[in-house]
């Protein structure tokens, strides 16, 4: 990729240039005018500089990849979400799975000692009532957080296998807000997805209950407020 830009000296405004008289029509400065009663013509120098170009060449790589790779990185296919709801501030989500990760590796190490090596998990839950828990449960601890009142969106009967109230998520809607749909999740891998936090997207996480955990990350095209998000999926 290469970028050219121009750049006019900082002493010399844009857009203006300065006139100066010929020396050899200095007598027009006497009497501007000449004999037919008009100005006379002047020749004109602008003391203008050139304008200096940068170019800058930067290599991109490009890898190609082969078709049953491309396979492994599509959107997973899963069974239809029991619970999907929207996520909140994930910055503010991602302090609090933090701080967990740490209370779970510190009270590991303080009970078996610093040759313990796996990752903490936590679990995560959500209801059809707009209810999200973050849990941690060891042999130590167990402590959790709770939001409410969050969105669970409704879906677009459209893009459904199955008649809308034959879908799961109705199922648990219609169960109250103790149906809970969870997964567990490596406590390190789950800070490393809610980083994306510092895109100031929306995100939609679809629950299949004790299986799989799918986010929908809307990504706002500030470029074009008109265009619809753009949207990354993460499994």
């Amino acid at each position: 990729m290469t970028i050219t830009t121009s750049t006019v000296p900082a002493n010399q405004p844009q857009g203006v240039s300065r006139f100066g008289l010929n020396p050899a029509n200095r007598a027009s400065s006497v009497n501007p005018h000449d004999d037919d009663g008009v100005f006379a013509a002047e020749p004109l120098e602008t003391s203008l500089q050139r304008e200096h170009e940068k170019i800058i060449t930067q290599d991109i790589p490009v890898r190609v990849l082969h078709p049953e790779t491309v396979e492994t990185i599509m959107q997973p296919k899963v069974r239809e979400p029991d619970v999907h709801i929207q996520l909140p501030p994930l910055l503010q989500l991602k302090a609090i799975s933090d701080r967990f990760t740490k209370l779970a590796v510190a009270s590991r190490v303080s009970s078996s000692g610093p040759t313990s090596s796996a990752n903490p998990r936590l679990e995560l839950g959500a209801n059809m009532h707009g209810n999200l828990r973050l849990r941690l449960d060891t042999d130590t601890l167990d402590v959790e957080s709770m939001w409410d009142r969050l969105e669970n969106p409704e879906l677009d009967p459209g893009q459904l296998t199955c008649a809308i109230e034959d879908h799961p998520s109705t199922r648990f809607r219609n169960a109250g807000p103790n149906k809970w749909a969870t997964v567990r999740v490596d406590g390190k891998d789950w800070s490393k997805v809610l980083s994306i936090g510092r895109l100031d997207s929306r995100v939609i996480a679809c629950f299949a209950d004790d299986h799989a955990l799918i986010l929908y990350v809307y990504v706002p095209n500030n470029d074009d407020p008109g265009a619809d998000d753009s949207v990354i999926t993460v499994s």
